[in-house]
Formats: structure tokens, sequence, C-alpha cells
């Protein structure tokens, strides 16, 4: 009887162990695939905002003469790299939030990353801060 009970543990622990490893490993790839998405969605926001800038600087602006619109033109050009990157950010939190819901996820990752991608009410985050 003892041995049944060690044998049916063994097995238990066995099957958590495997399903430890596998939420591991989705939990990789998935943060992999979030990685390379949210590089994609910075980099192609910065060349909209880029290519939106550059349309209204030379549609309203004489830029091929003026120095002043010139050095405008620069100083936009670091607040479209730093507005393209926050954009790629929100971009990615919006689409990894769907994707946990729409693919069912929360089942097949680690609880700290299904509880890094959901959204927290006012309440939880100020009782977060008091601890």
């Amino acid at each position: 009887m003892e041995e049944d009970l060690d044998e049916e543990a063994k097995k238990r622990r066995k099957a958590e162990s495997v399903e430890w490893r596998n939420r591991k490993h989705f939990a990789g790839i998935f943060m992999l695939c979030a990685t390379v998405f949210e590089i994609l969605a910075a980099v192609v926001s910065m060349c909209v905002l880029f290519a939106i800038t550059l349309f209204i600087m030379l549609k309203f602006f004489n830029l091929r003469t003026s120095p002043t619109a010139v050095s405008v033109f620069e100083v936009l050009s670091i607040v479209i790299f730093i507005a393209g990157f926050y954009l790629g950010f929100k971009i990615y939190k919006a689409v990894a939030v769907w994707a946990i819901k729409k693919f069912n996820l929360a089942e097949k990752l680690p609880a700290e990353v299904v509880a890094h991608y959901q959204k927290k009410s006012k309440e939880e985050k100020e009782e977060e801060l008091r601890k």
C-alpha cells in the first residue's frame, strides 16, 4: 500500500515537473515573439511618425532654404524617436493582452507572465504600493 502511494506521488511530481518545464518553455517563446513584435512596432511607428512630420515640414515650411526649419526638424527627430518607442510599447502591450485572451494563453504561461500583462485597477495598484 505504501509503495502504491510512493508511485502515485512520483507520477504526480513528474507530471508537475513536466508541466512546469512546458510553462517555462512557452513563456520563453512568448517573450521572444513579444520582444520581436515590440521592436517591429516601435520601428514602424517611428517610420510613420517620421513620414508624417517630414510631409508636414515640406508642405507647410520651406525645409530646403530655411535654417530654422532644419533645426526644428532635428529637434522633432528626437521627439519622434521617443514617441515611436512609447507608441511601440503601448501597441505591444495591447497586442499581448489581446493574444493572451484570444488564444487562452493564461493556461500555458506561468502566472507571473500573465500577471505582468493584466491591467490592474486603481485599488489593486494602491494596495500594492502600501505593501
